[in-house]
């Protein structure tokens, strides 16, 4: 129970030293000193990446040894500031991280980014996440020019986040900028995935980016799931996809001159048909007018027909997004194969995507039953008839939609047989049944 303790306290002890193999290794040294002046030898010998190494593993085993390291890193950065800036800000931050840097340095974020002519090039160098964005702090601080700067490397910023950290200081400072950024990051977002995601993700939260974007970023959305410029942030994108996501929230901002066109992306976009079927749900229960009239008409009471599509909005609004979660939170559990939950909820996903898909099939051909008109000279769909047996016995029957049958009571469908049967039939006629 202990161990985790211990280890703790064996990696700081003085005598031990920590490798730079790939492989974490420790070597216990013979005193203090031998392992002081080991890894200072070792260091020594070292090229900058595995110095780096070194000083993120030892630094705190002395602060004699840290700081001589410190030292000799600084001296490196110094020589670099004005080739390999971005060399340079690396091992800023490596001594930063260790509260080793001095923020006047010439090999400083700040100093290197204002003496700079051009920090586009810079940028572009900085591999990593966190050595970009020492980069884009040191641009607000330091430049005039940074409100230029930031709007393009909005649109080149290979990170989520951080394309988020960059709009958000555009927003604050000048908001019609990034106005202006979202316009162009819309018009091809395959030129700016990791911006257009950010744009995606943010539009969940905020009911004033769907307002201004939603029609637009919907068939956006839809597009880039068959794009290759999408294909390394699947794990972003999916989520918004899904219920309780980004683009079924965006159908709440479709107008009545856009539901046609959403329709039609949904039904063109890559995505698989069970999860075409939620969104085609979304759009018909929105705009009913859109809804197909092909197949037999279904006919049916008018509170019937109310009845399904409260039970579908339902379905939409509040059952596959609850279970949308639990699969999540059953998935979080580990491993699937042995997960009754993350398989219980699945198999509760399927049954509720195909109940939604069979009630709006059902609402696509729904025909509310029309009682003004009924001509009484014979049985149609909602007429009552009396009939009557050669014995005398006689029986009223309704005849109504499949959604009203209730034979105990006198209701029958006019799918049935004894519906069908008597469907046309005129008074005084005889039916075999």
């Amino acid at each position: 129970s202990g161990w985790n303790r211990w280890w703790t306290a064996a990696r700081s002890h003085p005598q031990v030293l920590v490798t730079t193999d790939k492989r974490q290794r420790y070597d216990w040294a013979e005193s203090s000193q031998d392992a002081f002046d080991s890894l200072l030898e070792a260091f020594r010998r070292a090229d900058l990446d595995e110095r780096l190494d070194l000083f993120a593993k030892n630094s705190r085993q002395s602060p004699e040894l840290a700081s001589r390291m410190a030292t000799a890193l600084g001296e490196t950065a110094a020589s670099l500031a004005g080739t390999a800036p971005e060399t340079a800000i690396g091992i800023w931050l490596a001594l930063d991280r260790v509260g080793l840097a001095d923020s006047d340095a010439s090999f400083s974020p700040t100093a290197i980014v204002a003496a700079l002519d051009d920090v586009s090039s810079l940028l572009a160098a900085a591999g990593a996440k966190a050595l970009r964005e020492a980069v884009l702090d040191a641009i607000a601080t330091a430049r005039d020019d940074w409100q230029d700067i930031y709007t393009k490397a909005l649109l080149a910023e290979p990170d989520i986040a951080t394309a988020g950290k960059i709009a958000t200081r555009i927003a604050a400072d000048v908001p019609e900028r990034l106005a202006s950024s979202i316009d162009g990051i819309l018009a091809q977002p395959q030129r700016s995935p990791a911006a257009f995601l950010w744009l995606a993700q943010a539009a969940g939260d905020d009911p004033a980016l769907r307002s201004e974007h939603g029609a637009r970023l919907f068939q956006r959305l839809l597009s880039a799931v068959g794009r290759q410029e999408f294909s390394a942030y699947r794990a972003a994108l999916e989520p918004l996809l899904e219920s309780g996501g980004t683009l079924p929230k965006l159908i709440g901002e479709i107008g009545a001159d856009e539901a046609e066109a959403a329709e039609a992306a949904v039904e063109r976009s890559s995505l698989e048909e069970f999860a075409k079927l939620p969104l085609l749900n979304a759009i018909h229960l929105r705009f009913p007018d859109l809804r197909s009239d092909s197949g037999n008409a279904l006919y049916a009471l008018p509170e019937s027909i109310e009845q399904r599509r409260q039970e579908a909005a339902h379905l939409l609004s509040t059952e596959i997004p609850a279970n949308r979660k639990a699969i999540q939170e059953a998935a979080a559990m580990g491993d699937l194969r042995e997960n009754f939950e993350y398989k219980s909820a699945r198999e509760r996903h399927e049954y509720l995507s195909a109940r939604l898909g069979k009630l709006q099939g059902e609402l696509d051909r729904a025909q509310p039953i029309d009682f003004s008109h009924l001509d009484s000279s014979e049985v149609r769909v909602g007429t009552t008839a009396v009939l009557q047996s050669a014995a005398g016995d006689r029986k009223e029957i309704t005849v109504l939609g499949p959604w009203e049958s209730d034979p105990d009571s006198g209701l029958v469908s006019y799918l049935s047989d004894l519906g069908e049967a008597l469907i046309q039939s005129a008074l005084g006629s005889t039916v075999a049944i």
